[in-house]
């Protein structure tokens, strides 16, 4: 198997392609992680989620990372780690057009 590092168009190039990613977050030293669905538009990542664990943790501790794999048969696949910090929305007044889009994408 043959491992090197992936350049920054590279690695963007996987998250445009894709809607899935893992999410991790921490709270009290517990870490915790869950799949998830995103949308990708300017230099930010949006998701949708309802009230519960992950929301709660987030705002506990908004350090974050995902990763997002895209497997093109057999042994071959690249995989990216995004470091991040959660910033939850409202999809009122600002940030609606963000919103909609991750709407109209089917990022629910």
């Amino acid at each position: 198997m043959f491992v090197k590092e992936m350049s920054r168009q590279e690695c963007n190039s996987v998250v445009q392609a894709g809607h899935l990613a893992r999410l991790a977050c921490c709270k009290e030293g517990r870490p915790y992680i869950v799949p998830i669905t995103y949308a990708f538009a300017g230099n930010c990542l949006y998701c949708f989620s309802v009230p519960g664990q992950k929301i709660e943790w987030m705002r506990a501790n908004p350090n974050v990372c995902l990763q997002i794999d895209e497997f093109s048969g057999g042994r071959q696949w690249k995989s990216v780690l995004v470091f991040g910090r959660y910033q939850e929305l409202s999809p009122e007044g600002r940030w609606r057009r963000e919103c909609m889009q991750m709407t109209s994408q089917g990022v629910v």
